[in-house]
């Protein structure tokens, strides 16, 4: 139990996810299709949780200077990396979530879906195939390189 604990706290983690949490599971000898539904299915249940945040606490926060410029900077610098998949839509999120390094994750995708204004329901399928594709990279990934 501790050892899910350990997994669902890393996936939560903004910008490491299940990018973190496969490789620890894996490296602790747990079975790899357990790792990753769990890592998966904890990124994927954080997608409505960031996007109720988003909705009702950013308003609120951005009211504080230093937090608003903080805000600013990272929505820029995140809507510059999803730039080149916007022309692809719904997919082009999915991808852009889907590519396993810091930064392009449920988080960024979340803050694109949401700095972007897009429908709730496409976002979640989005990002939750993009978290899905990433989990399958990074397993394999990890099994390469653990196993």
């Amino acid at each position: 139990m501790n050892a899910v604990l350990e997994l669902i706290f890393i996936s939560v983690l903004p910008w490491i996810e299940l990018r973190g949490g496969i490789p620890v599971g894996i490296s602790m000898g747990l079975d790899p299709l357990y790792v990753f539904a769990i890592c998966t299915l904890t990124d994927i249940f954080l997608i409505p949780v960031i996007l109720v945040f988003l909705r009702y606490a950013v308003p609120l926060v951005l009211r504080i200077e230093r937090i608003n410029q903080l805000y600013q900077w990272n929505v820029v610098r995140t809507l510059k990396r999803y730039e080149k998949y916007r022309k692809w839509e719904e997919l082009g999120l999915a991808l852009f979530v889907a590519i396993p390094l810091p930064f392009t994750g449920v988080y960024s995708g979340t803050l694109v879906s949401y700095a972007l204004n897009l429908r709730k329901r496409e976002a979640f399928l989005s990002i939750s195939a993009g978290a899905t594709l990433a989990g399958i990279l990074v397993t394999v990934l990890s099994l390469g390189i653990l196993g």
